[in-house]
């Protein structure tokens, strides 16, 4: 089926199912709790539409623009019936996507430039090709394996070059291609990392190696492969204490 949709359609019907919508200008559009399954997205332009509560399961878009839309608790990653969402070349660029259900979804050739998203969550996603810039506070880039969600994929070609880590986590990551801000690295095989850090802390009884021996221990006690990098930002540590900073420095990066 194929749907032409107007501003005032959008508005009243807040269910899509095997829909395909082509070339669409819905910029500015305002509706809350839409529900999209099994869609095909192209060519459309979201710019400045406010989709609060969005969730979308088995849905493919393409060319499209979102740019400085309000997306807040979408859900823009579903795994639904172990099929998943995949947005190809779609500009995310200053929207904001706080608090988003990102999970097994794939992005390729997607721009997140200056998007708002504290508290957004990748989880077992694909990323290719994707650029990040502009403040990352509470993001996490979960890559490790689970039962229930697809395997996860490498991190291909992803520029942060311009974005800003706080408390921002890649977990169990695989990157290929991936540049980092600056003072920004990855630890690869950081299982086998954390183990010699705890080993070498074990005598250690300062305040400092307290919080970092559980760090690492809560690390070790989840999921994860022995050659998956972790995220090292020496600012999240220096922001905390200094000689927490020095003492992490020390163990895991020597």
């Amino acid at each position: 089926m194929t749907a032409r949709l107007n501003y005032f359609l959008l508005v009243d019907l807040t269910v899509l199912k095997k829909v395909k919508l082509h070339g669409e200008d819905l910029r500015g559009t305002r509706a809350s709790a839409l529900r999209w399954t099994a869609c095909r997205i192209d060519g459309c332009s979201f710019d400045g539409a406010v989709l609060r509560d969005l969730r979308i399961w088995d849905t493919t878009v393409t060319d499209c623009s979102f740019a400085g839309a309000d997306l807040r608790g979408a859900v823009l990653g579903s795994w639904h019936k172990r099929r998943r969402n995949r947005w190809q070349r779609v500009s995310f660029a200053g929207a904001d996507l706080r608090d988003a259900t990102i999970v097994g979804a794939l992005f390729d050739g997607c721009d997140f430039s200056n998007a708002r998203l504290n508290g957004a969550q990748f989880e077992q996603c694909d990323l290719r090709d994707c650029t990040f810039a502009g403040d990352l506070t509470d993001v996490i880039f979960d890559c490790r394996p689970r039962p229930d969600r697809p395997s996860p994929a490498p991190l291909r070609d992803l520029d942060f070059g311009a974005a800003t880590f706080h408390h921002t986590e890649f977990r169990d990551c695989h990157p290929q291609n991936v540049v980092l801000p600056e003072g920004v690295t990855f630890i690869p095989a950081y299982r086998s990392v954390a183990r010699r850090a705890l080993q070498s802390l074990a005598l250690d009884t300062s305040p400092e190696a307290t919080i970092l021996r559980a760090e690492l221990t809560l690390t070790l006690q989840g999921p994860g492969t022995e050659s998956g990098a972790t995220l090292y930002n020496p600012q999240d540590y220096k922001s905390e204490n200094p000689t927490l900073a020095a003492l992490a420095h020390h163990h895991l990066t020597s």
